[in-house]
């Protein structure tokens, strides 16, 4: 993984905002823009990821893309698969509003699970599925804070999600719906 300050502009906005923050890995580059959304937009965060040589204008992150890739690899490999999730979901509960979106925070913040959560551990993973671990640990951690700092009062998604894909009894339709629900707000 190779941290960098952010120099990608994003395409969708008419102003060419660059990003804050460029996290490589592997064939990826993830970018974290300034967003606009919910009660604090002065700290929420907008997450893009990039593709050596693919999808040029960026990809936002979406519940049902990594919901769907977990779902793969639990398919091969339950046990390991549901260790994985459940370090997620402990993370959850540590995870809060952020107070500043920088640099230096983000920063922070992904060196911090990076060292905190043992992925190697989840390696064997990477051979199911569209995502590398080490792709979707860093994703994943990023799409808490963006969820908790749009949302703190009514985030709920991204838990649910993970609380869904631990279940035993799990079909497509439940991550589905769990992933996708917008509830009317």
């Amino acid at each position: 993984m190779k941290i960098r300050n952010g120099k990608i502009p994003y395409k969708n906005y008419k102003k060419g905002d660059l990003s804050i923050i460029d996290i490589e890995l592997d064939k990826y580059i993830i970018s974290v823009y300034q967003g606009t959304k919910g009660e604090n937009p002065e700290s929420d965060i907008k997450i893009v990821y990039y593709e050596n040589g693919k999808h040029k204008s960026g990809r936002t992150p979406k519940h049902i893309h990594w919901a769907v890739d977990l779902l793969i690899k639990k398919y091969f490999d339950k046990k390991l698969t549901n260790s994985f999730i459940n370090e997620i979901q402990k993370e959850w509960d540590n995870c809060e509003v952020l107070k500043n979106n920088d640099y230096e925070t983000l920063r922070t913040i992904t060196e911090y699970y990076n060292k905190k959560i043992n992925i190697s551990k989840y390696k064997t993973l990477n051979d199911f599925g569209d995502y590398k671990i080490d792709f979707l640990l860093i994703i994943l951690i990023l799409m808490m804070y963006e969820e908790k700092t749009s949302s703190p009062t009514k985030a709920h998604m991204f838990i649910d999600v993970l609380k869904s894909l631990l279940n035993d009894e799990i079909d497509i339709f439940s991550i589905i719906s769990a992933a996708t629900y917008h509830g009317g707000n």
